[in-house]
């Protein structure tokens, strides 16, 4: 009896160490990958707002690690509890517990590339966060417009057109319109800011900054030719001191986008309905830029081409052009556009200045009586709207 007792002990111990080693051994596997011979990767989504444990539950849920205990004990170990960056990632089982967490950490996610070209307006940035599944279309452009947003930034205007720097961007899935707008606008004033005249602008003189990026958007959607774009911005400098209309039909497209009418086709009507865009009906600028115009048109407004041009038509091959009068420019409307398969002769297109004195004094449109005063072209920079 005696014996017993001195030894009722030993089972409790042997107990506790064969507990002691299936504890150790369970946290030293922790550490261990799920199955070093799965490499096959996994998506795996971390939401914002997310905590620790309930990413350390899923991960272990989708076989990726073997405890989220020791999972948690890892970061809270390494002082990351708290650093996890919401995304998309690729994990697979072969991946060690701490080479998971150093991705999460890290933000080593899966980004969404997202090029905006020059030219792109916010609607057809809003339906490329959407097909990229970013963000849907009226959030995007809901955020676009929204006051305290626009107040935020600093951007005197009714919405970011214009300020959406055309570039390439990567982002997140689970980004917000808001953020991404934040994004493109802060490459603007970074990219525009290596310009010397333009970087006081940024800071100065906002109205006159926002002159300048409606017309540049007109230029750029008018030319893809950039050796072209100062010779367009003259010419729309010119007819802007004339008070002559603008008539840009990209203006016209815009103004039909923002009420969603545009079809891909423009109208006779299309042209003469009055509103805040239409250049055929507007004196002056419209409302506010028609696109994220690029450097190249941006530099072409800012630095103009003097000229006596009036008008431009399109070659078809990319360039433009130039008139000095409507009966020219009206030619060259005939040949290229009416004609698009005859190549016009210069002569032909010219033919308008050997015209006897007469027939010019029978045309009474007041677009060629302005059109006849053309000493008057840009010599400088100069404020676009009298």
């Amino acid at each position: 009896m005696n014996k017993l007792k001195k030894i009722w002990w030993i089972p409790f111990v042997i107990l506790i160490c064969i507990f002691s080693y299936e504890a150790w051994d369970f946290y030293k596997k922790g550490f261990l990958p799920f199955s070093e011979s799965d490499n096959e990767q996994r998506v795996f989504l971390v939401q914002y707002g997310d905590s620790l444990t309930k990413v350390a539950k899923r991960l272990e849920k989708e076989n990726l690690i073997r405890s989220e205990l020791v999972f948690r004990v890892i970061a809270k170990k390494k002082k990351t509890a708290t650093q996890i960056k919401p995304g998309e990632y690729l994990f697979s089982p072969s991946q060690s517990p701490e080479q998971i967490l150093d991705d999460l950490v890290k933000g080593r996610y899966l980004a969404y590339e997202l090029l905006i070209p020059e030219g792109y307006d916010i609607f057809d940035i809003a339906k490329k966060v959407d097909e990229l599944g970013l963000d849907k279309k009226e959030n995007f452009l809901k955020a676009a417009t929204d006051v305290f947003l626009l107040e935020e930034m600093g951007i005197n205007a009714t919405s970011v057109e214009g300020y959406l720097f055309p570039a390439k961007y990567r982002f997140q899935m689970g980004a917000k319109s808001d953020y991404i707008i934040r994004q493109m606008v802060l490459n603007f004033s970074k990219m525009l800011g290596r310009e010397i005249k333009f970087s006081e602008l940024l800071s100065t003189n906002k109205e006159e900054m926002q002159k300048i990026l409606i017309l540049a958007s007109i230029v750029e959607k008018e030319s893809i030719a950039e050796e072209e774009r100062p010779i367009i911005a003259g010419v729309f400098f010119n007819r802007l001191r004339l008070g002559m209309p603008l008539q840009a039909d990209p203006t016209v497209i815009y103004g039909l986008k923002v009420t969603d009418k545009w079809d891909n086709n423009i109208s006779k009507k299309d042209l003469s309905a009055a509103n805040d865009y239409n250049t055929y009906t507007l004196n002056g600028l419209p409302k506010s830029p028609i696109c994220n115009p690029g450097i190249s048109a941006i530099k072409a407004v800012m630095n103009p081409k003097e000229t006596k041009y009036l008008y431009f038509v399109s070659k078809n091959n990319g360039a433009h052009y130039f008139s000095k009068t409507l009966s020219e420019h009206n030619n060259a409307v005939n040949k290229y556009q009416k004609n698009k398969n005859q190549e016009p002769k210069p002569d032909e297109l010219k033919k308008d200045e050997k015209e006897p004195e007469k027939n010019k004094e029978e045309k009474k449109s007041e677009e060629i009586e302005i059109s006849e005063k053309t000493d008057n072209t840009v010599t400088e920079k100069e404020k676009i709207i009298q």
